[in-house]
């Protein structure tokens, strides 16, 4: 598998391929960014899947708001399985699908561009904050995200503040994983980050599972919940509430409505609804993500209310 390391911070080195064993057949790299536009409630979704032991590279570029959530609705829905891997994931080149994605500066700034009959994108992502290294193998981060997308032929800036994470681990097709990754950012001083697995239709943070950045200072999650208060007919998460409290002992509340979403089929065994977010955050207001994480198997699990 890919070498899972000790250290307990993100490098220059992690921005580009990891070491691997060959015979290991389910080694996975990935590298995800997005961009919102919120007055519009429209998100883009920019991911890498790299499988270095089976010498190919998915990519998926989603551009969802509030008009569909499945892919055929989707502004634009582009999703590429079986490409070369490129031989550096520090420049990016990959102009026979009109991609290109360059690192600036190592954790600091990426400049990605895109070009596809009905849309276009050329944005630089700027951190605001140092990555966070969780369990030696994943970074997450955010930053500021500027440029400019176009769209049907209309031009829209894009000026927004969006995470980036990147993985390197083991990550088999014949398993799945039932969780959510939900985030609210509101500037480089206050956010909230939180990684849970499910409990009925309530999710739980493990210690550590996240961390609360307040005025400045971050800290990881000593207790989390997110419990999904009210779903869509198709299930789609509707109303969400964050809870708990940092290893510094500092509460938080986060009280979030879902604007938009997309379903999302980016990995094998994995399915998510994938929603953009309009948050409370202890009376702050701000946007960010939720990724509510499912197989397709236990897409129905959930009760549905009509």
């Amino acid at each position: 598998m890919i070498t899972k390391s000790r250290r307990a911070a993100a490098v220059l080195a992690d921005d580009e391929h990891h070491p691997s064993e060959p015979d290991e057949w389910w080694n996975i790299e990935t590298v995800w960014f997005a961009f919102t536009i919120p007055e519009r409630a429209l998100n883009c979704v920019i991911y890498l899947i790299i499988r270095p032991s089976m010498g190919v590279c998915a990519l998926q570029i989603n551009i969802f708001d509030n008009t569909g959530f499945e892919p055929w609705r989707a502004r634009h829905f582009r999703s590429l399985w079986h490409l070369p891997i490129p031989p550096s994931l520090q420049h990016i080149d990959m102009s026979d699908v009109g991609f290109w994605l360059d690192v600036v500066e190592p954790l600091t700034e990426y400049h990605i561009r895109y070009q596809h009959n009905n849309a276009s994108f050329d944005i630089t992502w700027r951190a605001l904050v140092h990555p966070t290294l969780v369990d030696g193998n994943h970074i997450d981060q955010f930053g500021r995200v500027v440029g400019s997308l176009i769209l049907d032929e209309e031009q829209i800036s894009v000026d927004c503040i969006q995470m980036r994470d990147r993985s390197w681990k083991r990550r088999s097709d014949l398993e799945g994983r039932r969780g959510a990754y939900t985030y609210a950012l509101h500037s480089r001083e206050n956010g909230l980050l939180m990684t849970s697995g499910y409990a009925g239709d309530r999710s739980v943070a493990p210690r550590g599972g996240g961390w609360l950045l307040r005025d400045g200072r971050a800290s990881p999650l000593a207790i989390g919940s997110r419990s999904v208060i009210e779903r869509g007919p198709e299930g789609q998460p509707l109303d969400l509430v964050l809870e708990g409290e940092d290893q510094d002992r500092r509460p938080f509340r986060a009280v979030g409505r879902s604007l938009s979403r997309s379903i999302m089929h980016t990995s094998g065994n994995i399915l998510s609804w994938d929603s953009l977010v309009q948050w409370d955050l202890d009376g702050l207001q701000c946007w960010g993500e939720d990724q509510d994480v499912l197989t397709p198997e236990t897409w129905g699990d959930f009760p549905i209310k009509l």
